[in-house]
């Protein structure tokens, strides 16, 4: 291919995070960019973005289910979620 997954999800991030924030679905952005993130394997970064959307909307489910999973797999049995 011409590029790899991790490029398209780059390129999905700079395309969806305006969009999206502009129409006010920032946590929804936030959230679809943790799980691109997730899939590369940039664990990282998909639990800064999954923060992210908590930040925006503290009530945003998805984002603290994964957010969870995340530091459960971490081993950060005692972050604040």
């Amino acid at each position: 291919g011409l590029f790899n997954i991790a490029d398209l999800g780059e390129f999905v991030v700079a395309l969806l995070e305006p969009v999206l924030a502009h129409a006010g679905q920032t946590a929804t952005v936030y959230y679809i960019i943790g799980q691109l993130y997730e899939r590369q394997g940039a664990m990282e970064k998909a639990t800064a973005s999954y923060r992210s959307a908590l930040a925006a909307d503290a009530t945003y489910v998805p984002a603290r289910q994964r957010l969870a999973a995340l530091e459960l797999v971490a081993g950060n049995l005692d972050a604040e979620l």
